[in-house]
């Protein structure tokens, strides 16, 4: 997640949901008094992904190698409990998810190595 520098995310919350019956599949509530440090440019970041990323902030509940799956979609809710943003990666989920509302992040999926 990337946001402007110095912003709280207390208490907000990030959900991987699965994409054919929208099924929690894993979730990370954010540190209490957890800021979005300056760390380029004015812009911060909360990383949540599997031990072996750089400059992770929470790791995945299971941890293992691959959590990431080809399609699939986050859940993004304000500390107040209103859901911010859905988000959804590959075609199969697209498909599935953007008629719901959700906002595709192509076929790569947000979380590669590789440019989008």
């Amino acid at each position: 997640m990337i946001g402007p520098a110095q912003t709280s995310l207390d208490g907000w919350r990030i959900e991987r949901i699965n994409y054919t019956t929208l099924a929690l599949i894993d979730e990370a509530c954010l540190i209490e008094d957890f800021t979005l440090a300056n760390a380029t440019n004015g812009w911060g970041f909360f990383v949540w992904g599997d031990a072996g990323v750089a400059n992770v902030n929470r790791v995945f509940l299971d941890i293992k190698t691959g959590n990431v799956p080809l399609n699939a979609g986050l859940h993004l809710y304000r500390s107040c409990g209103a859901l911010e943003q859905k988000l959804c990666w590959g075609t199969s989920a697209k498909n599935a998810l953007e008629p719901l509302g959700y906002l595709s992040a192509g076929n790569k999926g947000i979380f590669s190595t590789g440019p989008l």
